[in-house]
């Protein structure tokens, strides 16, 4: 659940119970609204632009990242740092674990993607990327969530609970946020509410699944004979091993969401009431819900697409998707602007006349979007 009280600028990994796509009776409300959310998207552009400095980052011509710089604290004490240069004594392991999967990332971002820093930059204007680790309330409650904090620009992973382990152990969560802050950083960015909060989502997700198949990462190690994995063999799961094996309703293979079967419900206390139900198909479109519902529609057109060109992910569909995140104008566009799009970048990519065009068409047409 998101601890929106203490949160108010922060895309979080797991929904809030109560938070609603549909718009309000009265139109003039919702223009208000409307206002103010592009106010904050030029503002947060704008303070972008000041964060543009001379950091480091070095990336060498084979794409192996040198200075990545990274930094992360701890939240019960902010003196407690980990960085290129710098590890406190009181460092632990959850720190030490950002760290490394942060690192991952950021690799996978620039080798695949050729983006040298999570702003975007050049080598020697990236920003830092600031994790921080046993993120807390402000009373010092523990939190089991994990955000992209909009306004301070960091990822903030909490200590977990009774049911789940520490959010930091978890590679897809991490990587979900990351990709929380490139979508920030990048051209016009995606909005935080109805179908343009669904793709925001939706985008930290596939990354998040394309990086775990990159490494092969496996409940929570990577095999000392790690190899990519093909898209067709891929299980395109995100949050599976924050749950904890001795909670008495773990459910072996579940997670908080499926790329491939979204809306898989379980008998699990948290997964039925929160997620329970999410579409992969417009006809299931669920009005009354947010974006981390009916994220499912077009996070499942992506694995469809991936699983029909088979290979590695990252290769044609992530290229397709990160194209379509650099060329959209529109933080407010909607899904089937976003798949217009996906089409055209896809013509850009491989020519009017490729195959991947009609299967990227095919992609969206099985969830009930032409394009």
């Amino acid at each position: 659940m998101c601890h929106r009280s203490n949160h108010h600028h922060v895309n979080g990994f797991n929904p809030p119970r109560l938070q609603t796509d549909k718009l309000p009776a009265n139109a003039r409300v919702d223009k208000e609204a409307l206002q103010a959310e592009r106010k904050e998207a030029r503002r947060n552009r704008r303070r972008a632009k000041r964060l543009v400095t001379a950091y480091q980052v070095h990336v060498l011509q084979h794409g192996e990242t040198v200075d990545k710089n990274i930094e992360v604290y701890s939240g019960v004490d902010a003196s407690i740092k980990i960085s290129a240069n710098t590890k406190s004594p009181k460092a632990d392991e959850d720190m030490e674990i950002l760290f490394d999967y942060t690192g991952k990332i950021f690799d996978f971002f620039a080798k695949e993607f050729r983006r040298n820093s999570i702003n975007g930059g050049q080598a020697g204007t990236g920003v830092p990327v600031i994790v921080k680790a046993h993120h807390r309330t402000s009373t010092n409650r523990h939190i089991a969530n994990s955000f992209w904090d909009l306004r301070d620009r960091q990822i903030l992973a909490g200590e977990g609970d009774e049911v789940r382990r520490s959010y930091a152990r978890d590679l897809t969560v991490i990587a979900h946020e990351y990709t929380h802050g490139v979508i920030q950083h990048t051209q016009k960015g995606l909005g935080k509410r109805h179908q343009s909060g669904a793709l925001n989502e939706s985008l930290a997700d596939i990354f998040a699944c394309m990086i775990v198949q990159y490494y092969n990462w496996q409940n929570g190690e990577f095999p000392d004979t790690s190899a990519p994995v093909p898209a067709q063999d891929a299980d395109w799961k995100v949050g599976a091993y924050i749950f904890k094996e001795d909670d008495i309703d773990y459910i072996e293979g579940m997670a908080v969401r499926s790329l491939r079967e979204p809306g898989k419900k379980y008998n699990h206390s948290f997964l039925s009431n929160v997620l329970g139900g999410q579409p992969h198909h417009m006809d299931q479109y669920r009005t009354n819900y947010g974006p981390y519902i009916n994220c499912g529609i077009p996070s499942h057109a992506f694995y469809l697409l991936a699983d029909s060109f088979g290979g590695f992910s990252w290769e044609k569909a992530g290229q397709i998707w990160y194209n379509t995140l650099l060329a959209n104008e529109d933080p407010f566009t909607d899904f089937k602007r976003w798949a217009k799009l996906t089409v055209k970048e896809a013509q850009k990519l491989f020519g009017n006349n490729d195959p991947a065009v009609e299967l990227t068409k095919e992609a969206w047409k099985k969830v009930g979007i032409r394009t």
